[in-house]
């Protein structure tokens, strides 16, 4: 098997050396790639001087990439007898393997490009649209850098950017059924690999963001990376992966995506905030592309004092609700300490929801927007508060205020953790028993990940044990029956 594997390993490190990526050893920007792209743009038929010259003296980038490329061969011919011979059939690709250093190159990852200068470079298999055949499971998209996520320590290398292998996101457990009761797997597909046909601006919220259409009809909605503090792309993203974990399954389809500026410009053209739009070095935007659901939403309309279906102690209209905007709460504990309490409503909750499980579901998005730090779900007459259609289910849709960098146990959040004191049984038992690792790897396995740094990923610990302490000191004090009220 080691002479196939070397004369494999061989081909493979021509092409990737004739591919030349775009980054250095340290991951630096290669400035000869660069410039010479920005010269041939400017004007291809002459490029400048200047730019000829700034190309000849900038230093190489392909010593470090040679020495990377090097080093990951030679560990994969020192590491073929630990490669499993059935790896190779985990490879959907046309014709036979027939060696282990393909498993090395994770399904659905997009190999560089081999140099368009030299035409004998191998080009890529014409199964897929990035040249790779997925079937079944999530491709990456073509547009996505490969990642490197090896599922064994011994060929885990640091390659450079444009030649990392990456592993596609496992589908999670249900998604047959998923997103309420419909396949989501065929969703998430059209979403990473659709060809976007028609981009429309977003409307409505401080955040700029787009309405897209594909080519094959679906439409989505694209949070772009930004630097307002209070819509974070990478929060919707893994408060999908959160909601999937708890098997909640309220949060709507939503994937990364990497989009072309110029795609998008004109749509942002008259929006004040577009300025605020990361652009990154190769003109590509970054961001949560969520699905458009078919049916219409509609505001859940919650009457005066409904906290009272979350309680298992009295609650009045003298207390003052967390469940507001953030300044209208912070105003309203003045007043009461001042002495001035609520205006007693003229109509009061019902004593139990209708639909009666509404009460639940409730429960549920306290709980959910607990662990993802969402602030802004209660914010403005409940226009984030949504059912699918008028008596629908509720939806956790919009969830870009979530996992903000400061603190991690807000003042406003812990209030409105206290006044939830009955819970879906079910919701608490996936809470506990909770795959920390599994999530924890899924995050980081996003095509445009890791999604939550160290500080944010703590933080979501810290909640769940919060959460956790706060039901057992309930169920000590009224006990279980009355803690987990539903099943």
């Amino acid at each position: 098997m080691l002479p196939g594997v070397v004369a494999v390993v061989d081909t493979r490190v021509a092409a990737l050396l004739r591919a030349r990526p775009r980054t250095t050893g340290r991951d630096r920007p290669c400035r000869v790639d660069a410039i010479r792209r920005r010269a041939r743009r400017k004007n291809r038929n002459n490029s400048s001087a200047i730019a000829r010259t700034k190309a000849a003296s900038a230093p190489p980038c392909t010593a470090a990439t040679e020495r990377a490329v090097l080093g990951w061969a030679l560990s994969l011919v020192a590491a073929s007898s630990l490669v499993a011979p059935t790896a190779c059939a985990q490879i959907p690709r046309d014709g036979p393997c027939v060696d282990a250093a393909a498993a090395a190159w994770g399904p659905g990852c997009r190999e560089p490009e081999p140099s368009r200068a030299d035409p004998q470079s191998p080009g890529p298999d014409p199964t897929g649209e990035d040249g790779l055949h997925n079937p079944g499971r999530r491709p990456v998209h073509p547009k996505a850098p490969c990642r490197s996520r090896h599922a064994s320590p011994e060929t885990r290398l640091e390659l450079p950017v444009g030649c990392r292998p990456s592993l596609p996101q496992r589908p999670w457990p249900g998604n047959d059924s998923g997103f309420l009761g419909m396949p989501e797997e065929a969703v998430l597909d059209r979403l990473i690999q659709g060809e976007v046909a028609k981009v429309q601006p977003g409307r409505g919220g401080r955040s700029l963001a787009f309405r897209l259409t594909l080519e094959d009809g679906t439409q989505g909605y694209f949070k772009p990376e930004q630097s307002f503090s209070g819509a974070l792309w990478f929060a919707e993203v893994a408060a999908y992966h959160l909601d999937r974990a708890l098997g909640l399954r309220r949060v709507p389809p939503v994937v990364t995506r990497r989009l072309p500026w110029s795609l998008l410009r004109s749509a942002a053209a008259r929006n004040p905030h577009r300025d605020e739009i990361v652009i990154d070095a190769e003109g590509y935007v970054r961001g949560a592309f969520i699905w458009w659901l078919p049916r219409k939403l509609a505001r859940l309309n919650t009457p005066p004092e409904w906290e009272r279906w979350l309680r298992i102690r009295p609650w009045g209209y003298w207390h003052v609700t967390p469940y507001q905007r953030p300044r209208l709460y912070v105003e309203a504990l003045r007043r009461r300490n001042r002495g001035i309490l609520p205006h007693k409503p003229r109509r009061r909750a019902p004593e139990q929801p209708d639909p009666p499980e509404r009460a639940a579901e409730l429960s549920d998005m306290a709980v959910f927007d607990y662990l993802t730090l969402n602030i802004d779900r209660w914010g403005g007459n409940n226009v984030n508060v949504l059912t699918y259609g008028p008596e629908g289910p509720l939806i956790f849709l919009d969830n870009a205020a979530g996992f903000a960098k400061g603190r991690q146990q807000n003042g406003l959040m812990e209030d409105r953790l206290q006044v939830v004191q009955r819970f879906r049984a079910q919701t608490i038992e996936r809470v506990r028993s909770l795959d920390l690792a599994d999530l924890k790897e899924r995050l980081e396995r996003e095509a445009h990940g890791p999604l939550l740094d160290q500080h944010r990923w703590q933080g979501l610990l810290q909640r769940r044990t919060a959460l956790l302490e706060h039901v057992a000191e309930l169920e000590e004090a009224h006990g279980s029956a009355a803690v987990l009220a539903w099943p």
